[in-house]
């Protein structure tokens, strides 16, 4: 298969399963599915991760991917009426943003996709409330 095709699959699939959890954490109620929202396309994504925003914390604290590989981050926002996103920061002292999505008011679902990253120790923050945080590990 063409490679923009297989890219193109990728994005598709992560983007039907976001929505089908999105639709599945409204419950059957009246409220409009959360909107899932994502980032320039990043090559084919392989591994795929979610972080849930609640009670300003973000859940879980810690997660771990392999090397080189394209991430699918679900960013589950269950704050009603607070501002959040999802800020990946990367070097030794985590001041370099590698990418970000907007800052919505909860509920919302959102898409991260990051292309792969060499091994070593990321960190997923919220610009709005920087104690919100999860640490990523690449292993090699």
């Amino acid at each position: 298969m063409h490679t923009t095709a297989m890219r193109n699959l990728a994005r598709l699939v992560v983007l039907i399963a976001a929505s089908v959890s999105g639709l599945a954490a409204c419950g059957g109620s009246d409220e409009p599915a959360p909107s899932v929202t994502t980032t320039a396309g990043v090559g084919p994504i392989e591994v795929a991760l979610r972080i849930i925003a609640e009670d300003i914390a973000f859940q879980p604290a810690d997660l771990s991917a392999p090397a080189g590989v394209g991430l699918a981050v679900t960013f589950d926002h269950r704050d009603a009426g607070i501002p959040h996103n999802l800020v990946l920061m990367g070097d030794a002292g985590f001041s370099t943003k590698l990418a970000e999505t907007e800052i919505v008011n909860g509920p919302a679902t959102l898409l991260l996709e990051v292309p792969g990253l060499i091994p070593g120790s990321y960190r997923f923050t919220c610009a709005v409330h920087p104690n919100m945080i999860t640490e990523l590990t690449i292993e090699p």
